[in-house]
């Protein structure tokens, strides 16, 4: 319970609010401009951003304009379909319900729509921002946070590069995920503020460098992807000033395969620190983003060969910017005749990863009986080997079972996160794909920190 005196803050609000975690949010109601080929004309309707079946941004509008599907230089119809454009000084408000259709209706469409900036593109004096987030699980410790006359665990703060994130999770959270995991789909989870550490103003292209690394912070923390949704930027008067609405990338919810534990937040935050730290050099950020990528697609199991397949590809990405472009151990020339094993090897043991099977992974040991002239306990001939077999089947190659295939997949993604983590110089613990059953709160140290 609380007092009058109690101090501890309520969550951050945001500007654009659904009614429910799976409420549509609509952004603008008013004018708006609709294009056919050659042809202006006028309209009214409404933008929204839809979830399901996967988050959309989305307008509708009217107008009473005659001929809008028709080319006045020829009298033909024209085969585009008309496009909408917002008008920008209405843009950045609240959507109200004030601006109803026009009398005499001859045009009516919706469709999908682009990304789109409301406001001041260009805005430098800005003091904060705030956003919401979707399907991202909850922290299971934090600061506290008041809700009416009761106090909940519900905030996580993150720093790094000078910034300050602060992600707020809702009193009733738990319903929210139990919802998810009972039905799938998209509900919101979180609201979130970004601020410079030390309250100095920042432009609009800092913001959106800094919500990138959100993206890819979050995502990889919880194995899927999920992004800052609606944000919108206020000036040091407290004025709204800038706000991006676009078609947010966020997978449907699925069981988290993220390196993240609930109640480990020091994880987050170290993930946080390390990558907005390499996004200053635009070689790593390319690396960090393609990385992540390649690790998200691993994550799905829908099939396990492909899965395997790009938890590879990750790890030959990861290889040649550590061993070539990093530390200088190959020229491009010398790298070249390298196998795929080999230089997955080399990458492994630059972060002290065992090449041997982890012991949880029984399955493997099968695989390596199938394989001729294979050291035992092999890990990255064995991937190696098991992807050829799918890029190049033969009736000679042996087949495997769909046992050994998950544990092949579990160790590729092992192999993947902690070689991610290597990359950024991470020190902290994660939640191990090798190991096949995890409990709430284990956690495993990574190799070259132990």
């Amino acid at each position: 319970m609380t007092d009058s005196a109690d101090t501890t803050p309520a969550p951050i609000t945001h500007f654009y609010s659904p009614e429910t975690p799976r409420s549509e949010l609509t952004v603008y109601r008013g004018p708006l401009v609709g294009r056919s080929g050659a042809r202006q004309f006028d309209a009214t309707g409404s933008i929204t951003l839809r979830w399901n079946p996967s988050p959309m941004l989305q307008w509708s509008g009217v107008s009473k304009d005659v001929d809008v599907g028709i080319d006045l230089t020829t009298g033909s119809l024209t085969l585009e379909e008309p496009s909408i454009e917002v008008l920008s000084k209405h843009s950045l408000r609240i959507a109200s319900g004030d601006e109803g259709p026009p009398d005499n209706i001859r045009w009516k469409g919706g469709g999908p729509l682009g990304r789109v900036v409301a406001g001041n593109p260009k805005a430098k004096d800005l003091a904060h921002a705030t956003f919401i987030l979707a399907n991202l699980p909850t922290m299971q410790v934090g600061a506290k946070l008041r809700h009416e006359t009761t106090w909940y665990l519900g905030r996580t703060v993150l720093t790094g590069a000078g910034w300050k994130v602060t992600l707020d999770s809702p009193r009733n959270y738990r319903e929210i995920e139990v919802d998810l995991r009972d039905n799938g789909g998209h509900a919101v989870t979180h609201t979130g503020r970004v601020e410079r550490e030390d309250s100095t103003d920042f432009s609009t292209e800092d913001l959106q460098d800094v919500l990138h690394v959100l993206r890819y912070v979050l995502s990889l923390a919880c194995g899927r992807w999920t992004s800052p949704v609606l944000p919108v930027a206020y000036n040091n008067a407290a004025e709204p000033a800038w706000s991006e609405w676009t078609s947010p990338l966020i997978s449907p919810w699925r069981p988290s395969l993220g390196l993240v534990d609930g109640f480990h937040p020091e994880q987050l935050q170290e993930i946080f620190e390390r990558i907005a730290a390499a996004w200053a050099d635009p070689l790593k950020q390319e690396v960090v983003q393609r990385a992540i990528y390649y690790l998200i697609d691993a994550n799905d199991p829908h099939p396990l060969e492909l899965a395997v397949s790009s938890a590879q590809s990750g790890l030959e990405l990861l290889a040649w910017s550590e061993l070539v472009e990093d530390r200088h151990i190959y020229t491009a020339k010398a790298y070249g005749p390298l196998k795929a094993h080999e230089s997955m090897r080399e990458l492994l043991a630059l972060h002290s990863i065992s090449e041997k099977f982890p012991p949880g992974l029984t399955e493997l040991a099968s695989v390596a009986a199938k394989l001729t002239g294979l050291a035992v306990g092999d890990g990255p001939e064995v991937l190696t080997r098991m992807r050829n077999g799918v890029m190049h089947p033969s009736r000679a190659k042996p087949k495997f079972s769909t046992g050994e295939w998950y544990d092949a997949w579990c160790l590729a993604r092992h192999y993947l996160q902690l070689s991610i983590l290597g990359y950024l110089g991470y020190q902290g613990t994660h939640r191990d794909p090798a190991v096949k059953v995890h409990f709430t709160g284990q956690i495993e140290k990574v190799p070259w920190n132990p």
